[in-house]
């Protein structure tokens, strides 16, 4: 089974390293490539670089492992700012338990 993650990425859970291709349809890669272009480079460089992923995989791991903040996100009717979701996907992919989304 091919795996996008390693077991030895620092930062995230056990549930975000162990994602499996197959669980990525074109409708979510779509989605992820969205947010990957809404994130400035230089923010998702530095999470592929602490994690040993690449800055789309980065995206990818974000919304697989955080299921409902990708559904609020991604409904038709919600309108957020730029600074929203790029606050949102640092404590997100921070993985920080005090973390507080704004959407």
């Amino acid at each position: 089974m091919n795996y996008l993650t390693t077991d030895s990425s620092p930062k995230f859970g056990a549930e975000f390293k162990k994602i499996s291709l197959l669980d990525i349809d074109d409708n979510t890669l779509e989605l992820a490539m969205e947010l990957y272009n809404c994130i400035p480079l230089s923010i998702l460089k530095h999470y592929s670089s602490l994690n040993n992923m690449g800055t789309l995989d980065i995206c990818l791991m974000v919304m697989l492992s955080n299921k409902e903040w990708h559904t609020r996100l991604t409904h038709p009717m919600t309108y957020v700012s730029h600074e929203d979701i790029i606050h949102d996907f640092v404590g997100l992919a921070n993985d920080d338990e005090h973390f507080l989304p704004r959407i």
